[in-house]
């Protein structure tokens, strides 16, 4: 149905008195479903049946590898960084930097979850 009333109101429909009365009565009639008598035990029965949910999957040794290694190479940071001075051929400065990259590595391992047996 076009509507060629360039006002911005809506049309006027006419009124239809036995479709108005077909509606309310439809909407006014709640309907009664109905339900067997062995229901509750049928939901009862399926619901025991499931197989209860794992909770968090469990440490394996690699996580826990990862995680002790990225506090020793935080720890090992914070010993060489006073002794530090910004030159290519200070031996310090490089193990802090490969300490640095090791770090980030060891980080962004454990933030992927080391695979995808612990993504869901």
């Amino acid at each position: 149905m076009n509507n060629t009333n360039r006002t911005g109101t809506p049309p006027v429909l006419p009124s239809m008195p036995a479709l108005d009365a077909a509606m309310e009565a439809a909407l006014a009639h709640k309907p009664e479903p109905p339900i067997p008598a062995d229901f509750a035990a049928r939901v009862a029965a399926a619901a025991v049946a499931q197989p209860a949910r794992r909770g968090l999957p469990a440490r394996s040794a690699g996580w826990i590898t990862a995680w002790a290694s990225l506090i020793v190479a935080a720890l090992a940071l914070f010993i060489l960084a006073p002794h530090t001075t910004v030159s290519v051929t200070n031996y310090r400065f490089d193990a802090e930097i490969l300490l640095l990259a090791q770090a980030a590595a060891i980080a962004w391992g454990i933030s992927r979850g080391f695979g995808a047996r612990f993504t869901r």
